[in-house]
């Protein structure tokens, strides 16, 4: 062997066992708190005290949801899903059990800049059946709606005046439906899936090795009714599952929905 070609072998040894140690850094684990606000404040669910851009007055009375697909993106652009199977988690803001998740598997020390996630059920999973108990099996719509599961059911009252001829609304957001108007296939519907993708990048965080970090993640609810289109229940009514239009509307506005902070350890929930 000549001089050349083992100096060559001895630096790529060198930067194997420098690459090894690197990347090594052993795992830690990621828990996510759910909060909801209204406005930066505390979701007080059944009074109608919230009015958004339009005007209109409105109350929460239930909220749930799923997300699904989360992943954290490094500093260095790298993406680690935080579940090896694709897990979808449920919310409900009546069953504080649901309001904190403890992801099962470990996740690589190092930098984190940004979270990603599915805002609902990506269409390869949302199938009838794909949940046998309570209380997901609540969320299922029916073969005529698309079958499936709706992604969101956010349930309350508006008003354009407090107190003054107050209305019911099902803000439900999940598998949409396009109903051709004339000509062949009048009869005909086509399903649309409205599941959205989120990024939230406001977050910077490093994990270390055997260490757990809770990322706090906020779904501001005024943010449903107000960017990029203004929401008037008036107008748009209170339900939109058939209405893909208003699905449309809802979905765009979610992608400004979520934001997050990181506690360090195990955060009080």
């Amino acid at each position: 062997m000549n001089r050349t070609v083992s100096i060559i072998l001895i630096i790529i040894t060198i930067l194997g066992v420098s690459s090894c140690t690197t990347d090594d850094n052993g795992t830690g684990r990621i828990s996510i708190n759910f909060i909801h606000e209204v406005d930066g404040s505390a979701l007080q669910t059944d009074t109608m005290q919230y009015v958004n851009e339009a005007g209109n007055t409105y109350s929460v009375e239930s909220l749930k949801y799923f997300i699904s697909n989360l992943k954290l993106i490094k500093s260095d652009g790298s993406i680690i899903p935080l579940c090896e199977e694709e897990k979808i988690i449920y919310v409900d803001n009546e069953l504080p059990a649901t309001m904190y998740e403890e992801l099962p598997d470990s996740v690589p020390a190092g930098v984190y800049k940004s979270l990603t996630f599915t805002f609902g059920i990506e269409e390869a999973d949302n199938h009838a059946g794909l949940f046998t108990t309570p209380p997901e099996t609540y969320m299922e719509s029916t073969e005529e709606l698309g079958g499936g599961y709706n992604y969101m059911r956010m349930r309350g009252r508006y008003a354009q005046t407090p107190g003054v001829n107050e209305k019911n609304y099902n803000f439900f957001l999940g598998i949409g439906q396009i109903h051709p108007s004339t000509g062949l296939g009048a009869d005909e519907v086509r399903y649309v899936h409205n599941d959205f993708p989120v990024t939230v990048s406001n977050i910077s965080f490093e994990l270390d090795k055997d260490e757990e970090v809770v990322i706090n993640l906020i779904m501001d609810i005024q943010q449903w009714f107000q960017e990029p289109h203004e929401w008037d229940f008036q107008n748009i009514g209170g339900s939109i599952i058939e209405n893909q239009d208003a699905q449309i509307m809802a979905r765009e506005n979610g992608e400004n929905v979520f934001s997050a902070y990181v506690n360090d350890n195990r955060g009080v929930h």
